[in-house]
């Protein structure tokens, strides 16, 4: 009995140690915190807005944690936290921290700033990635309207009784992008939206008239811009199972001289048009498409530096290591069509959107329409847009509140 009594012993102290070897590694194990922005990553000086980062943590903590965040590159203090200790308590897996611009008014050209976790009060607890982005531009420019534009905005309130100033300015915006099924698993991460708010900024065009005022948005159009650079990015420079594997599009962005901290990415957009008869409003076009074709889509014009760099090096050579060799490529005609473009326009906004050219079931199409509702102050738009190898139609809604 008593030699039974000791294996027994004997078999529960194994066990005790075998649990006890089992816990260290989870207790030493790093509980990674990432942030994203799934909403705007983009501000103005002049904005009284946020930019609301998320912190997920990958395992609820037991016990509370809390997380220390810091900017990186801003300078002048043109950013600030609501509160840069994040706390996570237990069984908490996110938290929510606002950026803020602190109104310094000191760019005169956007800067990136990167908002990172530097420690955490438990020290298994670190920070993954690199953090996240938030571009700053400088004050909204609104331009000055001209003495003719004034004298026409007078004659549109005199003939029709709209005052067009609701509509001129830095006004808000909500966008909101519904992904199709198979764009939503293989490159939405799985999100079925994306919801941005923000400012466009809108005046008059030059082509203006009383009986049918065309506008032009020369900042955020449609709310776009942080949804538009980010598609760009992922289908290029960010694209490493794709892009970046080709020569053609290496070569192109060690030609240009990607930095990442260092690009800007701007939008506007023309040809938006008010009957005023009919309160109908006109905001697509025909544009040529990449093959050179006439479609229906909306004018954006982008102002891309790193493509235009990429366009300033052409009739030169640029290097790169291929197959263990290096190998030179001009840059060219040639060498856009092969691959080695940056182009916005070859990646954005690719089909034809006053008819349904996908086809899928159901269908993803939605016509495109826009109404203007001055008794609920509301300017809404709604169209179909595609981006390069889609594989369906994203739905855009567009709310705009006009000014009082």
């Amino acid at each position: 009995m008593k030699k039974l009594l000791n294996s027994l012993l004997v078999l529960m102290s194994f066990f005790l140690v075998a649990c006890h070897e089992e816990e260290i590694p989870t207790e030493s194990m790093t509980n990674d915190v990432e942030l994203t922005i799934p909403s705007t990553a983009l501000l103005s000086e002049d904005d009284t807005t946020s930019v609301s980062v998320h912190a997920m943590i990958a395992f609820a903590p037991k016990e509370k944690v809390e997380i220390k965040l810091a900017f990186i590159g801003n300078d002048d203090n043109i950013l600030r936290l609501e509160d840069e200790n994040v706390v996570f308590n237990p069984g908490q897996k996110e938290a929510i921290v606002r950026v803020r611009s602190n109104g310094n008014h000191v760019l005169s050209v956007p800067r990136t700033v990167t908002l990172q976790v530097v420690s955490a009060s438990t020290p298994s607890v670190k920070g993954f990635g690199k953090g996240v982005k938030i571009t700053v531009k400088p004050d909204a420019d609104i331009p000055a309207l001209t003495p003719a534009q004034l004298q026409l905005i007078a004659d549109v309130k005199t003939k029709y009784g709209v005052d067009l100033m609701r509509m001129i300015g830095k006004i808000p915006v909500e966008t909101t992008i519904t992904f199709n099924t198979a764009d939503k698993e293989t490159f939405f991460k799985g999100q079925a939206q994306r919801t941005y708010k923000g400012y466009s900024v809108i005046t008059l065009a030059d082509d203006a008239t009383v009986d049918a005022p065309t506008f032009k948005m020369v900042s955020n159009p449609m709310g776009l811009t942080t949804f538009l650079y980010d598609v760009l990015k992922r289908k290029t420079v960010e694209d490493e199972e794709f892009f970046m594997q080709t020569p053609y599009g290496r070569a192109a962005v060690k030609a240009a001289d990607y930095k990442e901290d260092k690009e800007t990415f701007d939008v506007s957009l023309g040809g938006i048009t008010l009957d005023m008869s009919t309160k109908a409003i006109t905001f697509t076009t025909q544009k040529e498409n990449q093959y050179g074709d006439m479609i229906t889509g909306l004018p954006f014009i982008y102002h891309y530096s790193l493509w235009d760099r990429l366009l300033q090096k052409r009739g030169s050579i640029v290097e790169i290591e291929e197959d263990g060799k290096i190998v030179g490529y001009t840059i060219d005609d040639d060498f856009f069509m092969q691959g080695g473009s940056l182009n916005p326009n070859k990646f954005l906004g690719m089909s034809n959107i006053s008819n349904d050219e996908f086809g899928n079931n159901p269908s993803d199409w939605v016509a495109p329409s826009a109404t203007l509702d001055l008794q609920k102050g509301k300017l809404s738009f709604l169209f179909p847009w595609d981006y390069a190898d889609g594989n369906g139609y994203e739905q855009v809604s567009v709310v705009y509140t006009l000014h009082p």
